[in-house]
């Protein structure tokens, strides 16, 4: 009688294999120190939690001084550093982020968006209103 045994792996998902791949990325970004890396850019769709995840290796060490995010998330410790003066944050709609990076990649210096259309719209009429 033969004993057959199958061992199947499971296929990581392109959705795990690109976390893997950014956490290793965040992880030696980190390990090269401040010393090396300490005024970094970040645009990203989130800051990191507050667990420890994302970006958050990389504001607690103080490298990141301006991050350009959709969502600002419950990272308390990008938090203290935003209040603190240590980090700028720019708050940007997660479809702006996208084209912003399609624009650049593709060599367009400005683009149109109706977010800050009608963004500056309700600005110009607040502006009339209080006066």
């Amino acid at each position: 009688m033969w004993n057959c045994w199958f061992v199947l792996f499971e296929s990581p998902s392109p959705y795990k294999l690109t976390h893997l791949f950014l956490d290793t990325l965040i992880e030696a970004i980190r390990k090269r120190g401040v010393e090396s890396l300490n005024t970094l850019t970040v645009v990203s769709n989130n800051g990191g939690t507050a667990s420890g995840g994302g970006l958050s290796p990389l504001v607690e060490t103080g490298q990141i001084s301006r991050l350009i995010m959709s969502f600002l998330g419950n990272n308390k410790s990008l938090e203290k550093k935003y209040l603190s003066g240590e980090v700028a944050i720019e708050l940007t709609p997660q479809g702006t982020i996208a084209e912003r990076l399609r624009a650049a990649g593709a060599g367009i210096p400005a683009f149109y968006t109706p977010t800050g259309v009608s963004k500056l719209n309700f600005l110009l009429a607040y502006d009339l209103i209080s006066v």
